[in-house]
């Protein structure tokens, strides 16, 4: 095996270490020439998996940022305790899905909802502070 399955590595980076076992096991050119012509896509959508979730866990954490910012801003205590509270929550949670290795799908609900929350919270800040 390539390397230790962990929880946090996802479907995609499996079916390439499956992938890749294949075209070592492979016992003959023409098995090895399919398992590598069956490699190369695969490990292509694993890597493209890979920075998509680093890069919206970055964006995540520049969200969080954003309602804090958006919050201050605001010139409303009320919403500028929401905005911070909720921002500095989101960054927390983030960090934590990151630095705990949470399990590939748990990593992406956290970004996800981070974003939409943090999201919606600015255009809230935005459109209904005067």
């Amino acid at each position: 095996m390539l390397g230790r399955n962990r929880k946090e590595d996802g479907p995609f980076y499996r079916a390439t270490v499956r992938r890749a076992e294949a075209v070592d096991n492979a016992e003959t050119s023409a098995e090895r020439r399919k398992a590598v012509m069956l490699l190369v896509p695969t490990t292509l959508v694993a890597l493209a998996e890979g920075f998509l979730r680093e890069f919206f866990g970055l964006l995540a954490l520049l969200a969080c940022v954003g309602a804090i910012f958006s919050g201050v801003t605001s010139g409303q205590l009320g919403w500028a305790t929401g905005a911070v509270l909720a921002g500095i929550a989101g960054a927390v949670l983030v960090l934590v899905a990151l630095i705990r290795r949470w399990s590939f799908g748990r990593q992406w609900g956290v970004y996800v909802g981070v974003l939409l929350v943090e999201g919606g919270l600015i255009a809230a800040v935005e459109n209904l502070t005067p």
